[in-house]
């Protein structure tokens, strides 16, 4: 996340490595902006349990729109071990999600949403849920959004057009 939109960025002067054997070498990836945030940008990568990676790119690689540059990165990080994350699959009843597309948003205790997994038909058990993987152990709650419009994102409605907005529950 920048602290200012990016007016442009060389992505070829941008550097993703793995260490293998105590030296790092070159890793293939993509770079996209977040469609709502755009100081946000995601590296989209196959990750590996346990590797460790090391992020850098030279001064000036990003400008922002009021002409600020980035300074040096050199960022080293590790992705935890298999066994150090949790999956958790929810089973959901008590609703008709057959009529109507719904997802499900972990939160944290401050209300913020920390992944987003749709709800899925299970025919071979018949029942409904969703599942989140790679998760941290920690204490979270989740909202569930029935989506009437299928457009991944909770509506307020419209109080002219008499459209109420889009049912949400909320589940410890």
């Amino acid at each position: 996340v920048f602290a200012q939109p990016l007016q442009d960025f060389d992505k070829d002067k941008l550097q993703l490595q793995s260490l293998v054997d105590s030296v790092y070498q070159d890793e293939e990836f993509h770079i996209i902006s977040n469609e709502r945030n755009p100081r946000k940008y995601v590296i989209i990568h196959k990750w590996q349990y346990g590797k460790s990676y090391r992020l850098s790119a030279d001064s000036a690689v990003f400008n922002s729109y009021y002409g600020v540059y980035t300074n040096t990165i050199d960022q080293k990080f590790r992705i935890k071990r298999e066994d150090e994350y949790g999956k958790l699959y929810l089973q959901l009843s008590g609703y008709d999600f057959e009529s109507s597309t719904a997802f499900i948003e972990l939160l944290d205790g401050s209300d913020k949403p920390l992944r987003k997994s749709l709800v899925k038909h299970n025919k071979r058990n018949n029942i409904w849920g969703a599942l989140f993987s790679d998760v941290n152990p920690g204490k979270y709650y989740f909202r569930i959004v029935i989506d009437k419009n299928d457009n991944g994102i909770w509506d307020t409605g419209d109080y002219y057009k008499k459209i109420e907005p889009e049912e949400v529950y909320y589940c410890n």
